[in-house]
């Protein structure tokens, strides 16, 4: 997950950043005023959301939030081995929990997964994956298969709460300290661009241009 949000995020900074180099490196006046524009428009989003991140550590779950609901809407079930599948299954019995926020989210129509299972020839409907019922054995029916009362014997915590930064490898702590090295790397480059600016309008004057 932390390389995904490297992807959306981080990307678009290294991309600008690439501009600014390619315009001096081009000594073209236009490129590198069109880049460092578009650089200080970046460096004002992350200046924002750097303080909405200082203010509530909520906003740096929204990425894990949004990987968990993406990923959780292309599960089909135990056997699958398409990514969603393998990830779902995997986190929720490895951390005992079950969905984003609660058991509930598989037992709606806004998830289309497979909701039998064949132990023995015989059927079951399930109400929740497999990978959220508890004492789970292979080839043995599991009890949340053979009785409807769920909350005694699947996982009842939503795996946001329970996973939580596990997947970014990294806490809110360090998220901030990425988007803060970042912005005083962009406010540096704007602050040399400008010096840059003035050192080139003195020598015009001196020049008589």
């Amino acid at each position: 997950l932390l390389f995904e949000n490297v992807r959306k995020c981080f990307a678009p900074a290294f991309g600008v950043s690439a501009g600014v180099l390619l315009g001096v490196a081009a000594q073209s006046e236009f490129l590198l005023a069109l880049f460092t524009f578009l650089l200080a428009v970046l460096d004002g989003c992350e200046i924002v959301i750097f303080i909405l991140g200082l203010m509530n550590s909520n906003v740096w779950r929204a990425g894990l939030k949004e990987f968990l609901t993406d990923t959780q809407n292309g599960f089909v079930g135990a056997n699958a081995t398409n990514f969603e599948s393998v990830f779902w299954n995997y986190i929720q019995n490895n951390n005992q929990c079950c969905g984003v926020h609660n058991p509930n989210e598989w037992n709606t129509t806004m998830v289309n997964w497979t909701r039998t299972v064949t132990y023995f020839t015989r059927n079951f409907s399930l109400y929740v994956p497999l990978s959220c019922c508890r004492a789970l054995q292979k080839g043995v029916p599991p009890k949340c298969v053979l009785t409807t009362e769920l909350p005694n014997t699947i996982f009842n915590q939503g795996c946001l709460e329970n996973v939580g930064w596990q997947l970014y490898y990294l806490d809110a702590t360090d998220l901030r300290r990425m988007y803060g090295a970042l912005i005083i790397m962009h406010t540096t480059i704007i602050a040399l661009y400008i010096a840059y600016r003035q050192l080139r309008r003195k020598e015009l004057r001196i020049y008589g241009f």
